[in-house]
């Protein structure tokens, strides 16, 4: 998912005006939800962080410290250049490093059993799983792409199966992407072929402690998810409960979130809009639509996702479920 320079540089200039350090004082917690559906877009090329080779049974319960990003990241009130990468569906900030074996990476507290500290965690698949050694093989890819400003660092994992599932069973592919200048975390659900046995993941984000966690729960619908009310919540994952090809999790650091509400005719409103010359932005910068007085009403057919509203006083970001 590409963001538009415009919306990148315009939600800068936002948090400069009101004296908003981007998570300043933020918690995880306080992070905005989104899901929506869309295109999966592999990977084309990127540095090889876990090798795809069949022949390598050493690439699973492994992990890789200080990968370069590309840019500044922020997440959870500190910038980062670096970021970690798990084998087993999550990656990390700070200095620690996690246990190899660590497979519930949001309920564990500290630095998930490992060494040093770890600030925090961001976990798309959160479970033991393993890459596939039956081809096409599994492994993991590594890009940051765009230009200055506008730059998305993408981690992909290449099918990936449950540690408890025989070679050739389940395949899952996925990505995590850091998006720049907005610190978006965005998680792309490609092409899933489960296990008929259920191995529940953790999928969300973690701050310094397992106190701060912001993570889904699920037992029927990934695209209905809802939010965790505690740490070692899970989403299912199985043969009938399953992420969607293009399913797409959007985490944004933004308190200021309005949540429009849809009519019986599948406009949305969100209350409390008032600007006139207010107009609705999606990630690519297209709008969507300029807001009259005391509310903004958009067209039918909007998708669900995280929209942004350009007004006089700044930047506002539009949650439609």
């Amino acid at each position: 998912m590409k963001t538009s320079p415009i919306i990148s540089a315009a939600i800068l200039a936002f948090s400069t005006f009101f004296g908003l350090a981007v998570n300043a004082h933020a918690q995880v917690k306080d992070y905005s939800f989104s899901s929506s559906p869309g295109t999966f877009t592999p990977l084309a090329a990127g540095d090889t962080i876990s090798p795809m080779d069949c022949a390598l049974f050493t690439n699973y319960d492994i992990f890789f410290k200080d990968k370069p990003i590309g840019f500044s990241f922020n997440f959870n009130g500190t910038d980062y250049t670096t970021v970690g990468i798990h084998s087993n569906g999550f990656i990390w900030f700070g200095s620690g490093n996690p246990a190899l074996k660590a497979i519930a990476p949001l309920s564990t507290d500290g630095n998930l059993g490992g060494t040093g500290t770890v600030d925090g965690v961001v976990a798309v698949m959160g479970k033991d799983i393993d890459p596939q050694f039956q081809a096409p093989c599994g492994g993991i890819l590594m890009a940051t792409t765009g230009t200055g400003g506008d730059r998305i660092c993408t981690i992909q994992y290449s099918n990936y199966r449950n540690a408890q599932s025989g070679t050739g069973a389940a395949r899952y592919t996925f990505q995590v992407a850091l998006h720049e200048g907005t610190n978006l975390i965005t998680f792309h659900y490609g092409p899933v072929s489960p296990s008929t046995k259920s191995v529940p993941a953790q999928v969300g984000l973690r701050g310094l402690t397992n106190a701060d966690f912001n993570s889904r729960f699920t037992k029927t619908d990934w695209d209905l998810s809802k939010s965790s009310a505690t740490v070692d919540s899970t989403l299912e994952v199985s043969d009938l409960v399953n992420p969607a090809p293009g399913e797409t999790f959007t985490w944004i650091p933004n308190p200021t979130s309005l949540r429009g509400v849809a009519d019986r005719n599948a406009r949305v409103t969100f209350p409390g809009l008032d600007d006139p010359q207010s107009e609705i932005f999606d990630f690519t910068g297209r709008k969507w639509a300029a807001p009259g007085p005391g509310s903004a009403s958009v067209r039918k057919g909007l998708p669900r996702g995280i929209y942004f509203v350009k007004t006089r006083a700044g930047l506002r970001t539009l949650v439609k479920e």
